[in-house]
């Protein structure tokens, strides 16, 4: 960590296997394994203090403490090697894995075009000057920003959806949406092979270009299909997995 950070690269790779040597360790990859959407931040925030102990002396002056991303990586069990997790076929992936760490192998065939997506947006109301921040999950999740203002009480209170977005005061990182597709061997005869998104943020963004063969390890979550006002649509609503 203190490494990449001198760099300026702010990012933390973990592999899973080194986490099993000891006790505690064996503690926190299991709960990465079962419960990734509500650890991983958890371990971010950690990682958050640790730069500020390990990387920032007493006489710097600091603002605000970067974002460090927790990379998790293993060692795949391939073809029967001694590896941590065995790789599921994409078509294996049901509803019971859904909130679980995964693994997958498959071919990239299609890449978006990197965005910029805000990962806490911060609001100013209009009439009282109150600030609110809203946090933005990972995924194709938005900012559900609130029609009403807090910061007034009785009467008085603010008009209907007061807010602006104060730009400089929020987050913003790089995200990115792969189409991942099962490999040729994994096809049965007779059927058309199945894909599904593969969701990457920060640090690997930009990684991939179609046709290659990766196998990545993620959350495998259900998420909004739509945002905002397309999810008015009758074949818009629901959810998708990613």
């Amino acid at each position: 960590l203190q490494q990449n950070c001198s760099k300026g690269q702010f990012f933390l790779r973990l592999n899973l296997n080194d986490l099993n040597t000891h006790e505690d360790g064996e503690v926190l990859a299991h709960a990465l394994a079962t419960r990734p959407t509500d650890m991983i931040p958890v371990c971010e925030r950690v990682l958050k203090e640790l730069y500020k102990e390990l990387v920032v002396s007493d006489d710097d002056q600091v603002a605000e403490e970067p974002n460090i991303q927790l990379m998790l990586t293993c060692d795949v069990d391939l073809e029967g090697s001694f590896g941590m997790m065995k790789p599921q076929l994409i078509r294996e992936l049901t509803s019971a894995v859904v909130e679980k760490l995964v693994v997958v192998q498959g071919i990239v065939i299609s890449v978006k075009r990197a965005r910029h997506k805000a990962k806490k947006v911060t609001l100013k109301c209009s009439a009282c000057e109150n600030i609110k921040q809203i946090f933005v999950p990972d995924g194709y999740c938005a900012a559900h920003i609130p029609s009403a203002c807090d910061g007034r009480a009785g009467l008085d209170k603010c008009p209907s959806n007061p807010w602006t977005i104060v730009d400089e005061l929020s987050e913003f990182i790089d995200d990115q949406t792969l189409k991942l597709q099962e490999l040729p061997e994994h096809v049965p005869v007779g059927e058309m092979p199945r894909s599904f998104d593969l969701h990457v943020h920060e640090y690997s963004v930009d990684k991939c270009v179609p046709g290659t063969r990766v196998s990545a390890i993620g959350c495998f979550c259900a998420t909004e299909r739509a945002v905002g006002a397309s999810m008015a649509g009758g074949q818009k609503k629901g959810t998708e997995t990613v």
